[in-house]
């Protein structure tokens, strides 16, 4: 019940101050929803146990984002009948493990500056996920566009290959 209450209460800053700009980008009120929520929750955990909830539903939505019922995290509306579908569990599971994902990466400082930057900017008005990106660029020291528009925009993981090649004798031990 107190995550549902924190998840309302993050709406007061993602949906209410700043609303999405159109139905592409619901997750900005959702996935930030969520994603407050757990880290208000993480307030009264142990560090150990921090971020385990948003954990938890990133390894469940990873295994449905590879369905075939999956669709991506940003997707347009045509119509009434696709508004009734807007509201399904990848936008807001998918869209706050990416805001987590984000925010490891970028730093918790840099990314809060730049969400500071971005409820500025847009304070009882619309935005767009550009907007949230490009405040998120302006405060970091990297640039996380490509990454979450990936993440946003497609469907399933992105899956790596590598392979380890060595030259002029590595892994051998000096003589």
């Amino acid at each position: 019940m107190r995550s549902l209450q924190a998840h309302e209460i993050g709406h007061q800053w993602f949906g209410n101050l700043v609303t999405q700009s159109t139905w592409t980008d619901v997750w900005l009120s959702e996935g930030f929803a969520t994603w407050i929520a757990a880290k208000m929750m993480d307030e009264e955990q142990p560090a150990d146990r921090k971020h385990i909830n948003l954990v938890a539903s990133r390894e469940a939505i990873m295994v449905a984002d590879g369905g075939a019922t999956s669709h991506p995290v940003r997707r347009e509306m045509h119509n009434r009948a696709e508004l009734d579908t807007v509201y399904d569990r990848v936008p807001y599971q998918k869209g706050g493990a990416i805001l987590l994902m984000v925010e490891n990466w970028l730093g918790e400082d840099w990314f809060q500056q730049g969400l500071r930057k971005y409820l500025a900017d847009h304070r009882l008005g619309n935005a767009t996920t550009l907007d949230l990106e490009e405040a998120l660029k302006a405060s970091a020291e990297d640039d996380p566009t490509a990454v979450m528009e990936s993440f946003l925009n497609t469907t399933g993981v992105p899956a790596m290959k590598t392979s380890l090649e060595c030259k002029d004798g590595c892994g051998q031990a000096d003589s």
